[in-house]
């Protein structure tokens, strides 16, 4: 008897971050001046992120938390939902990465 899993597997916290950072910019969940900090700040082959990288990277969990990060394309179920995230609010309002606190 053979066992086979199949599913999404974690690589390793290098890929997955990495990877992460490179689909946002791609798909634009986030804008260049975040994926150009994350490019200089951030050391994926370090588990201990500095400061500057935590903050460019928080701006993207910040965003995928507003999306469906396994489908970005479709329309979020916004049930039970009060309000965007201030973070969020001031990204989207001010159309500036500098309001993001990470500079």
């Amino acid at each position: 008897m053979v066992l086979v899993q199949v599913g999404n597997p974690i690589t390793n916290d290098y890929y997955d971050s990495k990877g992460l950072a490179e689909y946002a910019w791609s798909h634009a969940v986030v804008p260049d001046e975040v994926y150009n900090r994350i490019k200089k700040y951030c050391n994926f082959k370090n588990s201990n992120w500095s400061d500057d990288c935590n903050a460019a990277m928080d701006v993207i969990y910040s965003q995928y938390r507003e999306i469906d990060i396994y489908n970005i394309y479709a329309p979020k179920c916004l049930l039970n939902q009060t309000s965007a995230s201030s973070t969020t609010r001031a990204f989207f309002e001010n159309d500036h990465v500098s309001s993001l606190d990470i500079n």
